[in-house]
């Protein structure tokens, strides 16, 4: 896995850690890092993480919001993100790995 760059108020242990929280469970949907090998299993393509961290008005505070509470009810279409059954430091993690990915 490669190095990554981070401001400095994010601890690269945690960006560690949300980069491999995203391959173990957000790779299936989600192009999570640039060196992904992992082939989608979706046929309607969803963001990349990288598009993510950088369409206009995403934030810690959004990204936090969404992974918690936005999940498919398994009936309604459009289909959104199924629950990740992530704790709050996982959420965490995994937004700060995110945001990382946000271009300076």
């Amino acid at each position: 896995m490669q190095a990554l760059a981070s401001p400095p108020h994010l601890n690269p242990a945690i960006l560690a850690r949300g980069a491999k929280l995203s391959r173990m469970i957000c790779a299936e949907c989600h192009v999570v890092a640039d060196d992904q090998k992992a082939p989608l299993r979706l046929e309607q393509p969803t963001p990349s993480f990288r598009e993510i961290a950088n369409q206009p008005g995403t934030s810690r505070k959004s990204l936090r919001h969404f992974i918690a509470t936005t999940h498919w009810d398994m009936k309604t279409v459009p289909i959104t993100m199924p629950n990740p059954e992530l704790t709050n430091e996982q959420i965490a993690a995994v937004t700060d790995y995110i945001m990382s990915l946000r271009k300076r």
